[in-house]
């Protein structure tokens, strides 16, 4: 079990998602099914999260991810001088 904090939710219909950080810094995006009845968090709430090992999905991290802004492929480790 990891202790964390929600720093933003996003309802998707059918779900709301969660970002959370954790008190040693890692963040995780959880989904909670808007039809199981549970508790709703929102933003600055405390929570602790776990999960079953068969739920999990794990990404690979590539580095920076590219974003496109007005047709300008940035990095979000660039700084923009306007």
């Amino acid at each position: 079990m990891l202790e964390g904090t929600i720093e933003d939710l996003i309802y998707v219909g059918e779900a709301t998602k969660y970002k959370i950080k954790t008190t040693s810094g890692q963040r995780f995006i959880m989904k909670q099914s808007s039809q199981t009845g549970g508790p709703q968090y929102g933003c600055g709430d405390s929570v602790t999260i776990g999960w079953k090992v068969e739920d999990t999905i794990s990404l690979k991290e590539e580095g920076p991810r590219k974003e496109e802004e007005d047709g300008i492929k940035i990095s979000q480790d660039e700084e923009i001088d306007n």
